[in-house]
């Protein structure tokens, strides 16, 4: 999935995302939670995406 479609499911900026991939950053928690989920079961990024 690309940086941008990934920010949209997750509900924030392409460059927060981009952070995260090159360790500049770290996830929140919930943030972290949630990626935790996508990785268990990517098609919950089709349900993300309809809220």
């Amino acid at each position: 999935m690309k940086p941008a479609a990934f920010a949209e499911v997750m509900g924030t900026r392409v460059d927060l995302v981009s952070s995260w991939e090159q360790h500049r950053r770290t996830p929140t928690a919930v943030a972290f939670k949630l990626l935790c989920l996508l990785e268990r079961d990517p098609q919950l990024t089709n349900t993300l995406r309809s809220i």
